[in-house]
């Protein structure tokens, strides 16, 4: 789980090497600011969960959850 825009490394390039580094791995994103999305690579082989602030807690447990179970 990230927040899109950080100092440094933004989330889209923290989920280009996560992904790399470990393909499938479930991935939530957070923003405050929708426009960002554009940027979000098209060819996501990770597929995140992506949240917009301010987003409803229960949904983003139920995401989290969701991302902990195991995988088939």
């Amino acid at each position: 789980m990230s927040d899109v825009d950080m100092p440094g490394t933004d989330g889209f390039e923290l989920l280009r090497l996560l992904n790399a580094a470990r393909p499938g791995l479930p991935t939530i994103l957070i923003t405050g600011y929708p426009d960002t999305l554009k940027r979000l690579p098209t060819a996501r082989a990770s597929n995140p969960r992506v949240f917009i602030k301010p987003f409803h807690a229960p949904e983003l447990l139920a995401a989290i959850s969701d991302a902990l179970q195991p995988r088939r």
